[in-house]
């Protein structure tokens, strides 16, 4: 049996960034649709909305920006700053990935 890491970091009371929220923000990204960042990641476009406007107002700038739709299609694009807490997300969950000897040592912890 192999260890899988999954990090949830707390930033703050009520704010983490995990696997969910890197996963919308990455869907985001390639889509360019809350809708269907909402859909990839299996979650209502109620919810998505909901993570989004919480981590938009969390950090110093807004981490994905929104163009509102009617005539022409509205759509959402990743910012630098929702770039760049992808990266260090990314940094820090490969980082911990790559101490297998730990891994297997608490794997083997494990009743």
């Amino acid at each position: 049996m192999l260890a899988e890491v999954q990090i949830n970091v707390l930033l703050k009371p009520g704010l983490a960034i995990g696997p969910d929220t890197i996963g919308l923000l990455s869907a985001i990204a390639d889509t360019g649709s809350i809708t269907a960042a909402a859909r990839a990641s299996s979650i209502s476009y109620k919810k998505a909305w909901h993570m989004i406007d919480r981590l938009n107002t969390s950090f110093k700038k807004p981490l994905v920006s929104t163009t509102k739709g009617g005539d022409r299609r509205g759509g959402a694009i990743l910012t630098d700053m929702g770039a760049e807490v992808m990266t260090l997300y990314r940094a820090i969950l490969t980082a911990a990935a790559s101490r297998p000897k730990e891994l297997q040592k608490l794997l083997a912890l494990a009743a």
